[in-house]
């Protein structure tokens, strides 16, 4: 990741370097908003994605919109209730995502998926990270083309 650092570019979501400071910033937009959540600098851009991911599970749950994908989908998320995820407010999201990616510091992190950068339909056969660790793909039809 240094070469990336260098140039200020990540493969990563949710991700951007700071020129001013030299960290790496994650951010998301609040869904159905134009605003935006900031949460904060980190010193690798996969601190900063580790952020990002809790975001969205922080606003979506396991269950993310088809535009949206983890960085890191076999890392844990968070440890909150869905009753309790469901009404968190803003500040909450943005402290529970800065202290899971710094919480995630010491552990050694998987490379993200090959597809990632590919886009959504990389995954179109069902055998990416999402039909493995979140159960069966919606998106997968049974159509018998033989009638």
């Amino acid at each position: 990741m240094a070469a990336a650092a260098g140039q200020g570019r990540s493969e990563l979501t949710g991700v951007r370097f700071r020129q001013r400071g030299g960290r790496w910033a994650a951010e998301i937009r609040v869904p159905c908003t134009r605003d935006k959540v900031w949460v904060g600098a980190f010193d690798t851009d996969r601190e900063a994605a580790l952020a990002y991911d809790a975001l969205l599970f922080c606003f979506y749950g396991e269950n993310l919109p088809r535009n949206r994908r983890f960085n890191f989908p076999t890392v844990p998320r968070p440890d909150i209730p869905e009753d309790v995820r469901a009404h968190l407010n803003t500040a909450n999201i943005k402290d529970i995502a800065k202290k899971h990616a710094l919480g995630l510091r010491a552990n050694p992190l998987p490379p993200p998926p090959a597809a990632a950068t590919a886009g959504p339909s990389a995954n179109a056969g069902g055998n990416g990270p999402a039909a493995i660790y979140h159960g069966r793909n919606p998106n997968e039809m049974d159509i018998d083309l033989n009638q």
